[in-house]
């Protein structure tokens, strides 16, 4: 498959959380625990980040160079994420394309394999673990060539289509691949939008360390849901 880059998207101007990529999570910003789990999966070669070329993001560019992360800008503006996949997976010289977003610290690395394990072994070139209800938000990927990205990016016209990256190569993929965890996941979101959710994920990494895996969030999620119940019936 030649070169696999997993490339995280990150910006510091959410408007309803800003400067969440850079949230302090169990002593380190909440980008560092993405990058760090992206960096775990089998059959990356780089994992980088990759940001606007907006001023805003610049404290996020100085935090990447001090920790030795790549970091990349891209797209012709700030809403258009798509063309700033196609521009940094073009630096790299990138065959395929592991998409995740800075806003999911608990990504399951185990998730990533299974979703770019679909893609190799299927041949497809779009795979993902978003389109199936055995599906935790937060647990975002989606892998895809190099090839469709390119399609996308020239033939994708739509304002909606530029900022939800692979919307069009859904739609307009040759061959698709799904990847279904073989356990059953609870509705819980572990994506980070709010200052609650920002919390919750706090609360999991406090309790668990930063090497956690799935079995752990599966058991942590079950016993939270227990004493959340436990509460409601007091």
């Amino acid at each position: 498959m030649g070169t696999t880059a997993a490339i995280i998207a990150a910006r510091l101007g959410s408007s309803r959380l800003p400067n969440k990529a850079l949230a302090d999570i169990n002593g380190h910003p909440m980008l560092w625990h993405v990058v760090n789990r992206a960096r775990r999966i089998p059959g990356v070669d780089q994992v980088v980040v990759a940001t606007s070329f907006s001023a805003a993001d610049q404290r996020l560019i100085s935090w990447c160079q001090r920790e030795g992360i790549p970091v990349y800008r891209g797209g012709a503006h700030e809403n258009d994420v798509l063309g700033r996949y196609f521009d940094v997976a073009t630096q790299l010289g990138a065959d395929t394309i592991v998409r995740l977003t800075g806003d999911c610290p608990c990504f399951m690395p185990e998730i990533g394999t299974g979703v770019l394990r679909a893609l190799i072994e299927q041949d497809a070139s779009y795979a993902s673990n978003v389109e199936n209800d055995r599906y935790i938000d937060g647990f975002d990927c989606e892998a895809l060539t190099m090839e469709l990205l390119e399609q996308s990016h020239y033939k994708a016209l739509k304002p909606a289509e530029r900022e939800h990256v692979t919307l069009w190569a859904r739609k307009h993929a040759k061959k698709k691949a799904d990847y279904v965890p073989d356990v059953v996941l609870p509705k819980v979101k572990l994506s980070v939008d709010t200052l609650e959710e920002l919390d919750l994920v706090r609360a999991m990494f406090a309790d668990l360390g930063d090497d956690f895996g799935l079995a752990e969030v599966l058991a942590w999620c079950e016993k939270r849901e227990a004493k959340d119940d436990a509460a409601k019936d007091a």
